[in-house]
């Protein structure tokens, strides 16, 4: 699923990010960067119960969270990216 929000300065960042792009050479590479935080949430299954009856419910557990930043080279297409369970901080490596 998706938010479908719509960016009142879309035009204005995609003629800035074609400027940077045009400008773009061997001795001043682009990049493109990125982060995401991904929450892996355990998963609750249904289960049946007759009417009155009360059955215990088992708590799911700790939600496991992943940290990933990464950086596309617009002239190689080459991705560097780190990534750990936690804001790590560190050097990129060759994806």
């Amino acid at each position: 699923p998706t938010l479908r929000m719509r960016d009142p300065h879309k035009e204005e960042k995609m003629v800035a990010i074609a400027e940077v792009l045009n400008a773009c050479s061997v001795e001043h590479p682009c990049f493109a960067r990125m982060r995401s935080i991904f929450i892996l949430i355990p998963k609750i299954g249904a289960d049946g119960q007759l009417c009155g009856d009360h059955k215990p419910i088992v708590t799911p557990g700790q939600h496991e969270k992943y940290d990933l930043a990464d950086a596309l080279h617009s002239g190689t297409g080459k991705v560097s990216y780190v990534g750990g369970g936690s804001k790590t901080r560190g050097c990129l490596s060759d994806g």
